[in-house]
């Protein structure tokens, strides 16, 4: 029951199971979109309440990426029973697509990151980054 379990989260979130990924029962991940993620919690492969060194919690993340749907995606890890996200970016765009409105929201809800970074000028953000060690 726990293999298949593993087995298909992990092809949501990497493509396939494999159990060599796994270094000290960890595997780390990034790249995990907005409708993966809404996969994960409606399979309650996810605990919404989840949160790891004084990180937003799952549920958190997951409505920031909802308030921008195609513009950010998650990173983490998964063990043998938890997905735990540690941080959102955003996905390649165009800096038109990501305005000062949305920099000014990812800048308050998440400040508190140990590695933080918004790369904006001329209107537009290149490159938003949070990370929570």
């Amino acid at each position: 029951m726990m293999e298949e379990f593993l087995r298909d989260r992990d092809e949501m979130i990497f493509g396939s199971y494999d159990e060599d990924m796994y270094f000290g029962g960890i595997r780390n991940f990034h790249g995990i979109s907005l409708e993966t993620l809404t996969k994960l919690i409606s399979c309650d492969y996810i605990n919404l309440n989840e949160t790891m060194n004084n990180s937003p919690t799952i549920r958190e993340f997951y409505g920031f990426m909802s308030r921008y749907p195609g513009k950010f995606e998650a990173h983490g890890f998964v063990n043998d029973t938890d997905v735990v996200i540690t941080g959102i970016e955003t996905i390649n765009t165009e800096a038109s697509e990501i305005n000062m409105v949305i920099a000014n929201d990812f800048w308050i809800t998440f400040n508190k990151a140990d590695r933080l970074m918004l790369d904006c000028h001329d209107g537009g953000c290149y490159n938003l980054f949070c990370w929570y060690d």
